[in-house]
């Protein structure tokens, strides 16, 4: 007579799974992060004379992509840690996976950004590679953690079966 599955542990070890990929996910985005913030304010400047920003176009940058990268630091802050300890956080860290690779996408349109820095565009591709990574790792978190009206099924499945 084969024995009953006990759904209660079952469930606990893809809880647990979950719970490391919510982690898995935080760090990757935290690291996709760190990265287009250390490309933006670390990276050294180009010798060239003439890709020097002049005054109107420096503004323009400092308002269209160092505010919106302040503001997204500020967001992150609090996102990425409720995405780990909040039971259902994954959706909140894949929509802020999300912001990160399309900020860091929409950075790589900045040309005069890109001239100015020669080692942005490489920056910004691996953190867009992370972010998708981190998404990745946030939906199969989802996708793993069990719901709860799943697990009252399953457990009435084995209280019959017993």
């Amino acid at each position: 007579m084969p024995r009953p599955v006990r759904w209660a542990s079952l469930a606990k070890g893809t809880r647990m799974k979950a719970k490391a990929l919510g982690v898995v996910g935080l760090l990757l985005l935290s690291a996709a992060w760190v990265v287009v913030l250390r490309g933006l304010f670390l990276l050294p400047v180009s010798n060239s004379p003439e890709l020097d920003l002049e005054a109107g176009p420096a503004f323009a940058i400092n308002i269209s992509v160092y505010l919106p990268a302040l503001a997204l630091s500020l967001l992150l802050l609090v996102a990425l840690p409720v995405s780990v300890a909040a039971g259902r956080g994954a959706a909140v860290g894949a929509v802020a996976g999300l912001a990160v690779s399309v900020f860091a996408l929409w950075v790589l349109t900045q040309h005069a950004l890109l001239d100015y820095f020669p080692g942005l565009t490489a920056a910004l591709s691996l953190a867009t590679g992370l972010g998708i990574v981190g998404i990745l790792a946030y939906l199969a978190a989802y996708a793993l953690h069990p719901r709860e009206e799943d697990a009252d099924a399953e457990g009435m499945v084995a209280l019959q079966d017993s």
